[in-house]
């Protein structure tokens, strides 16, 4: 197993004002919230759905194992879930090899 931190790009990229009070981020015509994806704080569109997170983040639902909030999901469950404010994530992904 990979831990798929990887694939996670650095927090911190966007308007530190603009995240601190809800407003979007440049070139994001939402408000953002923060979440937590493998341990690193993240800024993301209030409401993004999971799947649009994780194919941003260069991976599919089908490929790694999401933890929601401390329970494990399943791919239809993981395809429900909009994230908010406070959110944790941990994507682990699954590497054959030997």
């Amino acid at each position: 197993m990979v831990d798929a931190t990887d694939a996670v790009p650095p927090a911190g990229q966007q308007d530190p004002a603009a995240v601190a009070v809800g407003r979007p981020a440049p070139g994001c015509p939402w408000p953002t919230v923060s979440i937590v994806v493998n341990g690193r704080e993240r800024q993301v569109p209030a409401g993004q759905p999971l799947p649009e997170l994780i194919a941003d983040l260069g991976l599919r639902v089908g490929s790694v194992v999401v933890e929601y909030n401390g329970e494990a999901l399943t791919q239809a469950e993981a395809r429900e879930v909009r994230l908010g404010p406070g959110d944790r994530l941990e994507l682990v992904r699954a590497v054959a090899g030997g």
